[in-house]
């Protein structure tokens, strides 16, 4: 839901609301020890801060493959201990 959020405020233009969701979705991640997917959103966030908003869109790509990423091997840990 949080990137779902995200790639809608990007569409729309709401950087403002972009830029908070995406800090927030990096803080959670980096709680997580997601630090790609942490590393992304800040790069978003500093993307938006340097009004050099172009780049979003390649790194909202980036975002849902991070998370693609890290969904996956969260699921192989928890099977593992098992």
């Amino acid at each position: 839901a949080a990137i779902s959020a995200i790639k809608q405020h990007a569409e729309s233009g709401e950087l403002t609301e972009l830029s908070s969701r995406a800090h927030k979705l990096a803080g959670v991640s980096a709680s997580l020890g997601a630090n790609g997917m942490s590393d992304v959103c800040c790069r978003i966030e500093q993307n938006i801060a340097s009004a050099q908003p172009g780049a979003v869109p390649a790194l909202i790509d980036e975002l849902e493959l991070r998370f693609a990423l890290t969904r996956t091997e969260m699921n192989r840990l928890s099977r593992s201990d098992d």
